[in-house]
């Protein structure tokens, strides 16, 4: 499978156990089983981890064999993600199937869906480091504004380098839809 596949599926996987409540939570390594609960969130901790694995660690990898030895890493940990979604009942084996083929090749990526891709994961990120809606919640709308605006002003301070600029940019597009996700969820529950 070709690394942005690997991100592709992980993004899908992130969104379906998001829709069902589930937020990136590492659980210990003692052998009780957490439950389905713990299962779900667990698996999408694990999503997190491999997104990192394809992104960071391998950017910081040299070519060669270890490159190759994190992309092995990060197809077991699919590997695992997958077989944990079956069991939860998210997918089954053919579903799963599908979602691995690519025929080689992906069709051509338009620019506005790789932006909105990396916002996705850069949520993904925000929500694993802050822990993700019952944190979000907690904040009024102005905190957000707040933090939109010193992200901003970063980027602003950062206009001679283009691609800390565009980082800036994507934290500060991820922190807008945590914002209005929060706004959604309070104004469904209030």
């Amino acid at each position: 499978m070709l690394d942005q596949k690997v991100l592709d599926v992980l993004t899908m996987y992130e969104e379906t156990l998001k829709k069902k409540g589930h937020k990136p939570e590492k659980i210990g390594t003692d052998l009780k089983s957490p439950g389905p609960s713990g299962d779900g969130d667990h698996t999408y901790w694990m999503c997190v981890k491999t997104r990192e694995f394809l992104t960071t660690d391998l950017a910081a990898a040299e070519e060669g064999p270890a490159k190759e030895k994190v992309r092995q890493k990060a197809h077991r940990w699919l590997g695992w993600v997958q077989a944990k979604l079956n069991t939860l009942g998210f997918f089954s084996v053919d579903q799963m199937r599908d979602h691995n083929r690519s025929n080689g090749e992906l069709p051509p990526e338009a620019p506005m869906d790789k932006v909105l891709r990396e916002v996705r994961a850069e949520r993904a990120v925000q929500d694993a480091q802050w822990g993700g809606p019952s944190h979000d919640d907690a904040h009024p709308t102005s905190d957000f504004l707040d933090y939109i605006a010193a992200k901003t002003d970063l980027a602003r301070g950062e206009t001679n380098r283009p691609d800390k600029t565009r980082t800036r940019l994507i934290q500060v597009a991820a922190l807008a839809v945590a914002a209005i996700e929060s706004l959604d969820r309070k104004a469904q529950t209030g």
